[in-house]
């Protein structure tokens, strides 16, 4: 018979007898049966189940077939034909994580012969239940994780996220957070959709976001952004939940866990990266730049600069689309739609001609939002601009 490895730790003592609507302990759950129920025809029954992590650090849990089965006569087990837990199923065995102090929702589906009214055993993990009825309905669902104490920021030793709000349209929740940079050196974001990345609902039900967007971009599954040192860059994330949800119980974001958060019809606070002192030149080894103005024009925003050679021969220095971008307050990144050089205007790639006494000149027209006085980080390839005016 196959066997599956049980990663929650099972109490050795027998749980008590116990009917539908009661509770038992299973290691650090508190197993509650709601009610287990036949369906209009046929042979199709099921129990409703909710685990409730009574510890306080989060708990892997397994429902597995071989061991949670049911009984008619209290001797011949009959195993589950599906297992749901959190909205995952799965015909053999199911995993999933319960956060520390709160509840997902279990069902566990069963063929039993029609006329049985009664079920003489139910188990669940290591909890046993006796003389369970058989509902003549499928049970409501009612919520089990009730708001608590929000928790809005988690950090790490490189990243803070920060979270600004939670906003409905219809079904569709999009919560949005703050990833600031805590160090001193440019850091690489990665953002996922999944994995790592998933929610609780009041129902006790897992959910997986719809896509996930960093600095603008949108993606279904992954996107990753450059986070400028000591900046900030929102990170957004699209979930589908009932319109009568009011609150997030938790979100887990790439590691980083959030609880309780309301979901509202307002936007928080989008001014992210704070103004600072201008930086309006920037030296490297073989060449050096300034930034020399940025105001909108006709088609966009444009920004000026001028480029001189620190070598002791000219040569033509490429610019290319992929490394000139533009943060903007909000946590957003821009790129740009033509670059002008040396008398040439291109979409992806110009040349800068760098003779060796005078400067070259570069021209970018970016694709940017209007109505922006400010411009935090601005960066062309290696060289990096802070704080530009908008004029």
């Amino acid at each position: 018979m196959r066997r599956t490895l049980i990663t929650l730790a099972l109490l050795t003592a027998s749980a008590p007898a116990a009917s539908a609507q009661s509770s038992q302990t299973w290691g650090t759950l508190r197993v509650t049966l709601e009610s287990c129920f036949r369906a209009s025809s046929g042979t199709d029954s099921g129990c409703n189940v909710v685990l409730t992590n009574t510890g306080n650090q989060p708990v892997r849990v397994t429902l597995d077939g071989d061991r949670d089965t049911i009984s008619t006569d209290g001797q011949l087990a009959t195993e589950p034909k599906e297992l749901i837990l959190g909205g995952l199923s799965r015909q053999y065995s199911v995993q999933q994580i319960i956060p520390a102090g709160l509840s997902m929702r279990a069902q566990l589906n069963y063929n039993v012969t029609r006329g049985v009214r009664t079920l003489a055993q139910v188990r669940v993990g290591d909890a046993l239940f006796t003389n369970v009825p058989l509902q003549p309905n499928l049970p409501d669902e009612p919520n089990v994780n009730a708001p608590g104490t929000p928790l809005t920021a988690d950090a790490n030793d490189q990243a803070r996220l920060t979270f600004l709000d939670c906003l409905r349209k219809a079904t569709v929740v999009t919560c949005s957070f703050a990833v600031a940079n805590l160090t001193d050196e440019n850091l690489r974001f990665n953002a996922e959709s999944s994995d790592s990345t998933w929610l609780l609902t009041n129902r006790g039900l897992v959910r997986n976001a719809n896509d996930v967007t960093l600095a603008g971009e949108t993606r279904q599954y992954s996107v990753s952004a450059l986070v400028p040192a000591r900046r900030q860059l929102l990170n957004q994330l699209t979930f589908t939940l009932p319109e009568a949800d009011t609150s997030v119980p938790y979100l887990q974001l790439n590691g980083f866990v959030f609880r309780s958060l309301p979901i509202t019809a307002a936007p928080g606070n989008r001014a992210l990266n704070a103004p600072g002192d201008l930086v309006d030149t920037y030296r490297l080894r073989d060449y050096a730049g300034k930034i020399d103005r940025c105001t909108y024009v006709r088609d966009g925003l444009r920004c000026d600069f001028t480029l001189t050679n620190r070598t002791e021969a000219a040569y033509r220095l490429n610019i290319d689309n992929d490394n000139v971008n533009l943060l903007t307050t909000d946590g957003r990144w821009f790129g740009v739609k033509s670059l002008t050089a040396g008398g040439e205007t291109r979409p992806y790639s110009v040349g800068v001609p760098l003779a060796t006494d005078r400067p070259g000149t570069l021209s970018v027209l970016f694709d940017a939002p209007t109505g922006l006085n400010t411009l935090p980080f601005v960066n062309i390839g290696a060289l990096e601009f802070e704080n530009v005016p908008v004029r």
